[in-house]
């Protein structure tokens, strides 16, 4: 007896085919709360009351990732925010979270931390059992209240795998960054404010 696919069943693998024809975009946004930042830098907490300052483009931050006709869009936003400020729980005694520029000017914080996004890249899986590798690479900027010029610059470098397009590789991209953070860090006990 021969079997032939019911009407559903063809619906859903014309959906298929044609948003494989069409590139449609896929979109990870990995679940609040999954990664844990665990850890500390070793040392106390520097005295400084600072403002993490935490502009649109890096808690907005979206990796348009492409490979042939299909795109993949990774959400890192709400991970980038989360892990900044972190950082700077970890390294400050008292912090005061700014979203953009607004209300820097009316803080008492003599110190401004801002977090910046300069490069992420992302693999190709050889296989479809294969993991996908990602690279995310944070600035972190510290300037004195009212002036331009940064007393202090860093960069970060996190890497993770996980499979094709998953939250898992997000998380685990932003989880290697936040231990590779403190070691950064280091140098601000050396500095005099």
């Amino acid at each position: 007896m021969q079997t032939t696919p019911t009407t559903f069943v063809k619906s859903v693998m014309l959906i298929i085919i044609a948003g494989a024809l069409t590139g449609c975009a896929i979109n990870v946004t990995p679940r609040p709360g999954r990664v844990a930042f665990v850890g500390t830098t070793g040392e106390q907490r520097l005295p400084q009351k600072i403002v993490l300052r935490l502009n649109k483009d890096y808690t907005n931050h979206i990796y348009n990732w492409k490979h042939g006709d299909q795109a993949i869009n990774f959400h890192f936003g709400e991970l980038l925010s989360a892990y900044a400020r972190n950082v700077a729980d970890a390294h400050f005694q008292s912090v005061q979270i700014i979203e953009g520029d607004e209300g820097i000017a009316a803080s008492d914080a003599g110190l401004i931390l801002t977090p910046k996004v300069l490069k992420i890249g992302a693999t190709s899986p050889v296989m479809g059992w294969s993991k996908q590798e990602m690279t995310l690479e944070v600035e972190w900027s510290l300037t004195k209240a009212g002036h331009d010029t940064p007393i202090w610059v860093t960069t970060v470098e996190g890497n993770g795998k996980g499979g094709f397009a998953s939250e898992a590789l997000l998380e685990n991209t932003v989880a290697n960054l936040f231990q590779e953070t403190p070691s950064k860090f280091k140098q601000l006990h050396t500095l005099k404010f």
